[in-house]
This record gives structure tokens, sequence and C-alpha cells, in this order.
């Protein structure tokens, strides 16, 4: 609609300047003409003409006509326009053109004709601030976008963090514990005869605590849909302020020991450093997360009265976290350490958190490797240390 404003102002003032002195001649005429219809065109093909009105002025520079329209107005709206949303070199291109064909009509094909030099530069200085104008406008407009669009990727980000928090929250306070209640169950279950009520009654529970599971793993999917890794972790594990980091690991530690024990489990965890002052925040809630995840794990997938170990060390300038324990051969959990319905198929799925986990020790700038094999399974996590 702005084009159409425009090319009818030009348009109209064309009109009036060819009606005020009216062309001589057919040539004449047809010239006023095709630079009208050129104007009315550029709302239609902006850059096609408005580089078609620049040039076919410069052509009629060449041939000399009487009378009709200056065609000033219809190149302050073409170059206007050419400058908005044509490259430079064709802005460029179309004024050294027409600038040309001027110094020629009037140092070469009218040389007795009295002009003074400063109408010419009047003239090539109002058409250059016209395209200077239309770029600015682009550039206003490109600058525009790209802030939309920082705005965009920022809330993007933002999302993507508040959904791994999520995903990292509800596995680590909501599956830790629905395994180890699916664990005990299943204890239970070996220990008691198959047709009693109480076996039943523990199968049941067993597979409502399994499609629980299921469920919250199925929402943790659709929250890690995202495209790239997030830093932020939940506080569930998080040292309380001028906590030292050392004993809220040893605690966390003890109690997740003491647990696994009471289920058959044969192994400890340990931690080997001292002080915690230049460690990120960020640093000392992801380790103490990511424990809670490789305890939960050691649940999920190690064997009854299977074995483990967990060490956490600090060395020079990185912090090492290793986890080894038994696990099934075809660490599916089917042989008797998930029981679902009898002939349900159902099986206790894991490796959620601990992908969650790697995306935010990914974000703190450390790795980590994962090596199963057929008796055992391993992860060894480094943290470079963060002041």
């Amino acid at each position: 609609m702005t084009y159409w404003i425009m090319a009818a102002i030009a348009a109209s003032w064309s009109v009036l300047e060819w009606v005020w002195e009216p062309t001589v001649g057919v040539f004449g005429g047809l010239v006023a003409a095709i630079h009208v219809a050129g104007i009315m065109m550029i709302p239609i093909f902006p850059r096609m003409a408005s580089a078609f009105t620049i040039l076919f002025a410069a052509a009629a520079c060449l041939v000399p006509s009487s009378g009709g329209p200056s065609q000033i107005w219809g190149l302050f709206l073409a170059f206007g326009v050419l400058g908005y949303t044509a490259a430079s070199w064709m802005a460029v291109g179309c004024y050294a053109t027409l600038m040309l064909a001027s110094v020629i009509q009037l140092y070469v094909l009218q040389p007795a004709a009295v002009t003074d030099p400063r109408t010419l530069l009047s003239f090539a200085t109002a058409q250059a601030i016209a395209a200077c104008f239309g770029r600015a406008l682009q550039w206003r407009q490109r600058m525009e976008a790209a802030q939309r669009e920082r705005a965009l990727l920022s809330e993007r980000q933002r999302e993507i963090k508040r959904n791994t928090a999520l995903a990292l929250a509800l596995h680590d306070q909501v599956s830790g514990s629905l395994s180890l209640a699916s664990r005990e169950a299943q204890r239970r279950m070996r220990r008691i005869p198959p047709d009693s009520d109480e076996y039943e009654t523990l199968q049941r529970i067993n597979a409502d605590v399994l499609d629980g599971l299921n469920g919250l793993h199925d929402a943790i999917d659709q929250l890690r849909h995202v495209d790239a890794a997030a830093g932020a972790v939940p506080r569930r594990h998080a040292p309380e302020p001028d906590a030292d980091l050392r004993h809220a690991l040893r605690r966390l530690i003890e109690q997740e020991d003491r647990r696994l024990a009471k289920l058959g489990y044969h192994g400890q965890g340990s931690v080997e450093f001292m002080g915690s002052d230049d460690l990120s925040p960020q640093l000392q809630q992801e380790l103490l997360g990511l424990t809670a995840e490789l305890y939960a794990n050691i649940c999920r997938h190690c064997p009854a009265s299977g074995t483990y170990a967990l060490s956490i060390r600090r060395a020079e300038n990185v912090i090492v976290v290793t986890e080894r324990n038994d696990r099934f051969g075809d660490d599916s959990g089917t042989d008797g350490s998930v029981i679902g319905g009898e002939g349900s198929g159902e099986e206790l799925r894991g490796g959620h958190g601990l992908a969650l986990h790697a995306r935010a020790v990914a974000a703190l700038g450390g790795t980590c490797e994962f090596r199963p094999d057929h008796h055992a399974w391993s992860v060894t996590v480094r943290i470079p240390l963060r002041a």
C-alpha cells in the first residue's frame, strides 16, 4: 500500500507537469507516457520497474525532446525503492549511468546551453539522498529483524533450560523412588509362593509402579526434545549456602549406600577431595544431582546381590567421577529383576537421567564416557574446575 501511495503522488506530479508544459511532437509524448507507466509499475515490480525508470530516464537524456514532465519525481521514487529493495551494486550502477547520461546531455549534446554546474550537482545529490534513505530503511528493517530473532533465540534457550531442569527434577525426584519401590516389591515376591494372595498384591503393585514409571519417562522424553544442551540443574540435591560440598556428598553417599545395602547390593562410594570454595554453584549442584542419579542407575540395572563402586575425586584442574557396577548380560532387566504381569513383557526403562546429566555436564565444559560390556557397566565423568 505504501508503494501505491508514493507511486500515485509521483505520477500525479508528473502528469501535472505534463499538463502544465505539454510535450512537443509524438516522440516527446511517448517518452512522458513511458515514464508515467514506469512509475505505476513500481508497486508491482519494485526492483525491476525502478531500475527501468532510471535507465529509461538516462536513455531519454541522450535523445533531445521538448516539453513534458521533468521526470525528477519518478526518479526520486525509483532511487528510494531501489535503495530499499535492490543490492548495492544495482543501485550504484543505475545512479552512475544516469549521472553519466546527464553529463553527456549537458556538456556534449547541448554545449551551447547555459547550465549552472550547481544544478547538476544538486540533482545528483538529491538522487543520492533518495537512494541512501531507501538503504537506511532496509538496514533498519534488518536490524529489527535481527533483534527479534535474537529475542526468539534467547526465549528458546530459556525454554530449553526450563525443560531440561524440569526433566531432571522429574527424574531425580520421582523415578529413583519408584524404582526402589519396584525393586523392593520384586525382592519380596521372590521370597513368597507365587500362588499366595500377597504375591498377587505385590505383582499388581509392581505393575502399577512400572506403568507410572513408563508414563513418567514418556513425559521426560517430551521435555528432552530440544536442540541444545542446557546447564540448568534442579536444586534438589544442591548444598545449602556456605555448606561444605564434601560433607554434602558424603552424607548423600552414606544414605544411598545404606539404601542399596538393604536391597542386597554390595559396594560403597567415596569422596577424595578437600574444599569446595573454588567450585561454581552450578558444578556443585551437578555433582550432587549426578551422584544421586548414578545410585538410582545402580538400583535400576545392577542385578540383585550385585556389586558396585563409586568414586568422586579432585585432580589438579578437574573433578573426576567414576562408577562401575555389575549388570545383566542383556541389560534388559527381564531376567527376574523387573517383574510385570505374567507374560506382559513390561520392562523398566532407564537412561533418561544420565542422558540429561550428560547434557548438563557438557554445558559445564565436561565429558561423560559410558562403557558397557557383557558383565559390567561403567561411567567416567570429567568436569573442569571453575572459580
